[in-house]
């Protein structure tokens, strides 16, 4: 799968030490420059830019429409970084776009991208088995803790779906087990 991401997923995941879900899930994920730029020239995160610099499956490249990314700049007033990744995606025609930013989210929904964020991403380990519904807990708690924001309802709903995920699995183990439907 061809994946874009704008940075603050990549940070997101490297709070919680989980940058290698995305080799697992996607492959590998395709950075703007400017976002490869962000993550890895602020001297205060000197630990985690050499983190993402040794990730052979995070792939740096440039844009070449910068016109179209110096519009999404002034009109939809992105950053830097949103708007490459947004043009990018484009350009490479990927297949989704990791994208955390409310702005940033609206105008690529409204170009019809495929987009998720590091919720998205959490869910999608869980789903394919990467990480448990206690991992994905643990890891929300620590992203809030670090103050790293995500609205409420967006933490709500992702342990709410895994829940759901989790209450069909102990539903299918009880038919499993019982050979029957319905619980006595």
């Amino acid at each position: 799968m061809l994946v874009v991401s704008d940075t603050t997923p990549i940070i997101s995941l490297l709070k919680i030490n989980r940058l290698g879900l995305l080799q697992s899930l996607y492959g590998q994920a395709i950075v703007p420059a400017a976002v490869f730029d962000e993550l890895t020239r602020n001297k205060r995160f000197e630990q985690e830019a050499e983190v993402v610099r040794g990730s052979s499956f995070i792939v740096s490249r440039e844009v070449a429409n910068s016109s179209a990314v110096e519009e999404l700049c002034r009109t939809a007033r992105l950053n830097l970084g949103e708007s490459e990744a947004i043009v990018l995606f484009g350009e490479l025609g990927a297949e989704l776009l990791l994208i955390d930013e409310w702005r940033g989210r609206a105008v690529a929904e409204d170009r019809g991208l495929a987009i998720t964020g590091t919720m998205g991403v959490l869910l999608d380990a869980y789903e394919e088995r990467l990480l448990s519904a206690n991992e994905v807990q643990f890891d929300v708690g620590v992203l809030k803790s670090s103050g790293r924001y995500y609205s409420d309802n967006l933490y709500t709903e992702l342990l709410a779906e895994i829940e759901k995920q989790e209450a069909v699995k102990r539903n299918d183990g009880f038919r499993i087990a019982t050979g029957s439907d319905t619980k006595p």
